[in-house]
């Protein structure tokens, strides 16, 4: 049987939009260079991304990237969820073109598994599903994601990353981005050489540059207090997760330690994560991931919910991310203005070829314009998405 979408608005009254097909690809895309980071080295991207094909034949595009050390996916959970949870919670459900996040949302909506099991969530599966079902209805209607997420604002600052290296490398990255403009930077660091990378990065940018730190979990309670103390006078505006993952206490006494503000990302995936690092005062920022967090709906709740609690927040993203979720990371910072930092769009910076007509990657100064059109608002080659494909998967068949 057909899995089907019931349209809702006044024009469309009383006819059945059908999902034709929908199809799972995990992908294997080559890096310009490696990157590596505390938790991987990776030389390519994995991405997995979701195809659903309306019975008009509009087609939809989605995409996650499942890391098993963040969220507990692998691409054959996010499969197997999909088979066997989210596709069948959809195929019960009446989507609304008129109101799509809404109805998928209540679809895809609670389906997370107990913190004891394997899999801490299921969001990378939601996300790239979310997105794909998203992308087609709006895409069918001839509308653009700003009927759902409007933009409060039309140009982005996006930041440099530079990743876990040599001091040599580190330098040579650091050159790149001071010679491309960029102003705010990321930097990957690990237990050794702390304070000699970061003071690199800093006598190449200069002291307007904004840097920022990624522990990615590498650090004990005694390192993380050490190395921040030191970092203290390079005027380092955030530590990205410097203890292991869901530390609660321990980020709470460091928090009370150091002056650097603490940023969580390993350790927020969840609501409950969200909900003990505001009890435990354990933070004062999170980021915020499209893939990691579970789609666009979770992300907007969890931002509304960080403010609240007088957290800041980023938008991050997803190392090998093509632009599919690319652009929908774009739209996301487009309409949560209230993001300090936004981090992604690298494109073929970082992917040998990435995946869309048009080019997603920021421009000079890390500067980037809303995206406009139909659905994500860019235009998957198939033809590269074919050869980049690794493994397929037909979920739902004519």
């Amino acid at each position: 049987m057909a899995w089907r979408v019931v349209a809702r608005c006044s024009s469309f009254a009383g006819i059945n939009v059908n999902v034709r097909s929908l199809t799972i690809r995990v992908l294997d895309i080559p890096f310009v260079d490696r990157f590596k980071h505390s938790m991987k080295d990776r030389g390519a991207s994995d991405a997995m991304v979701a195809t659903v094909m309306l019975d008009d034949g509009t087609i939809g595009y989605g995409e996650g990237l499942p890391r098993s050390y963040v969220t507990g996916e692998t691409t054959e959970t996010v499969v197997e969820q999909i088979r066997s949870v989210l596709a069948p919670a959809l195929h019960k459900s009446d989507l609304d073109v008129h109101n799509p996040l809404e109805s998928i949302d209540q679809a895809l909506g609670g389906l997370d598994l107990e913190p004891n099991q394997a899999v801490h969530a299921h969001h990378s599966a939601r996300c790239l599903l979310e997105l794909a079902t998203l992308d087609a209805l709006l895409k069918s209607q001839n509308e653009g994601i700003e009927k759902v997420v409007p933009a409060r604002r039309h140009q982005m600052t996006y930041s440099g990353v530079i990743g876990g290296s040599s001091l040599e490398g580190v330098s040579k990255r650091a050159r790149q981005m001071r010679y491309f403009g960029l102003q705010q930077i990321k930097i990957k660091v690990g237990v050794d050489d702390v304070l000699e990378t970061v003071s690199t990065v800093r006598s190449i940018m200069g002291d307007e540059a904004n840097l920022r730190v990624d522990a990615n979990g590498a650090w004990t309670l005694d390192q993380a207090k050490h190395h921040l103390t030191a970092l203290e006078p390079l005027g380092v505006v955030s530590c990205e997760e410097p203890l292991a993952p869901r530390d609660w206490q321990g980020l709470a006494e460091l928090r009370q330690s150091v002056s650097i503000p603490l940023m969580a990302d390993e350790s927020f995936v969840t609501q409950d994560d969200l909900e003990a690092l505001i009890t435990h005062r354990a933070i004062d920022a999170v980021n915020i991931r499209l893939s990691k967090n579970g789609g666009l709906r979770p992300c907007l709740e969890f931002a509304a919910k960080a403010q609240a609690a007088g957290l800041w927040y980023q938008i991050g993203a997803h190392v090998g991310e093509t632009a599919i979720l690319s652009s929908a990371g774009r739209h996301l910072a487009a309409h949560l203005d209230q993001a300090r930092f936004i981090e992604g769009s690298f494109g073929t910076l970082l992917l040998r070829e990435d995946l869309s007509e048009q080019s997603i990657m920021f421009g000079k100064q890390g500067l980037a314009s809303r995206l406009t059109g139909p659905g994500l608002g860019i235009d998957v080659i198939e033809a590269r998405l074919d050869r980049f494909t690794r493994t397929r998967h037909e979920l739902v068949r004519p």
